[in-house]
């Protein structure tokens, strides 16, 4: 066989494989393979996709996000889509994405000493998006397809750290979230199931993911889930309407309004510093109480 036609074959096994794994992680809550593993077959795709354009697609899994949406939910379109963060692997990677943003954004003008960074943990679990109008929680929903999410309101509203209401004069809010599930909650649901004979959770984001897909609230309940609010999706998040200049001052803001929120490791324009508190995250990450 030629080069391209190894190529061919190659992608089409990685396309299934990546799709099976997709359903068994987004839509069951029961990996078979590490992030680390579909991390590889995700990254061998796209290495071959660019090394072939002729053979992309459209509807490969690398121009797709997250999971389907269950037959089980109503759907949910979302106002802003929920978009994938883009990974990279390695200090090279990033710093090379310093300098690009950088290059681009004073090229457009924005002066270099203003173009900062936030820096922060990524936490492991469920993104979802919240809407509040007139000061009251009234949607809750899963990423989904990125567009379109499962309507999960009433197992959104069982999570005791969320504000099920906030400043009635803000109006009209979305903001995004990751659920998540402790490690010790984690750790103390599965001794439960493992006396009662029922099935284990691979992982705590796993466990989040299944608990708020129930369809009974109560259950939901009962697993003890937690939130961090990491963006403004769309609204204002004051009263009289005003934009927040940067991501920082957006999560300060959506902090007062009563939302947990994840604390920065560090807000700085420097790439050095960028990787020195990365680095610093990965020495204290063990000590976490929530996977990253």
């Amino acid at each position: 066989m030629t080069d391209r036609e190894n190529a061919v074959q190659r992608i089409r096994e990685l396309r299934g494989q990546i799709e099976y794994h997709r359903h068994l992680y987004y839509e069951n809550d029961a990996p078979q393979i590490s992030d680390y593993e579909f991390d590889a077959l995700f990254e061998e795709l796209k290495a071959l996709e660019a090394q072939y354009p002729e053979l992309d697609s459209p509807d490969s899994p690398t121009h797709t996000v997250g999971g389907g949406v269950s037959e089980k939910f109503s759907e949910v379109v979302h106002e802003v889509p929920l978009g994938s963060l883009t990974d990279v692997f390695s200090f090279e990677e990033l710093r090379k994405f310093v300098q690009t943003a950088k290059n681009d954004l004073t090229e457009a003008g924005v002066p270099e000493e203003e173009i900062l960074f936030c820096v922060e943990p990524k936490i492991d679990g469920l993104s979802v998006a919240l809407t509040y109008r007139g000061g009251f929680l009234t949607v809750g929903a899963t990423r989904g397809t990125g567009s379109v999410g499962e309507n999960v309101t009433d197992n959104i509203r069982t999570i005791r750290d969320l504000p099920l209401s906030i400043d009635p004069a803000v109006g009209s809010l979305t903001v995004r979230g990751e659920v998540y599930m402790s490690r010790a909650q984690f750790e103390s649901l599965n001794r439960e199931n493992e006396e009662s004979g029922q099935r284990l959770f691979a992982n705590p984001r796993n466990a989040a993911a299944g608990s708020l897909r129930q369809l009974d609230s109560a259950v939901t309940e009962k697993r003890g889930l937690s939130i961090f609010v990491f963006n403004q999706q769309a609204g204002s998040l004051y009263p009289d309407g005003r934009d927040t200049l940067s991501h920082s001052e957006s999560i300060c803001r959506i902090g007062e309004l009563g939302f947990p929120v994840i604390e920065m490791q560090a807000v700085t324009g420097d790439a050095e510093k960028i990787v020195s508190a990365i680095e610093e995250l990965g020495r204290k990450r063990d000590t976490l109480p929530y996977d990253i």
